[in-house]
């Protein structure tokens, strides 16, 4: 039974990794492909800040999401010899775990310490040295 379960949350792990990879897509759209609306927009350059491409990609983005989310929430507990399987809890164990990952990665990619190990003192230019 217990391998059972063990394999019922590994399968279901792809569920964040993939509401995790939408929302990377919507972000980028939010952030780098729609133009800033003005205050004023003349009729004329109305259908260029229209961006409708842009936003139906969003809208159906944002509808994947929500099938992916609606379809664990929508699944019920079930028992396994003693041990009972929660889709909610598995969704938010694997979100919590992927958030961890994803956060990890950003700050790996942009904190990036450039320093002279010479000038530092010979223990910690040794502890530096033993991490990579």
């Amino acid at each position: 039974a217990k391998v059972i379960v063990s394999f019922i949350r590994t399968v279901l792990e792809i569920v964040p990794v993939s509401v995790f990879a939408i929302l990377m897509e919507i972000v980028d759209i939010k952030e780098w492909r729609l133009k800033q609306l003005p205050v004023k927009v003349e009729i004329d350059n109305l259908l260029e800040y229209a961006q409708l491409d842009e936003r139906h990609k969003l809208a159906m983005l944002t509808q994947e999401l929500s099938i992916f989310t609606e379809g664990i929430l929508a699944m019920e507990k079930t028992a396994i010899g003693r041990d009972v399987i929660n889709p909610r809890n598995i969704l938010e164990d694997g979100l919590r775990k992927e958030l961890v990952r994803q956060c990890c990665a950003a700050l790996h990619h942009n904190l990036q310490f450039q320093f002279n190990i010479d000038a530092l003192p010979q223990h910690q230019a040794a502890c530096i040295r033993s991490l990579s």
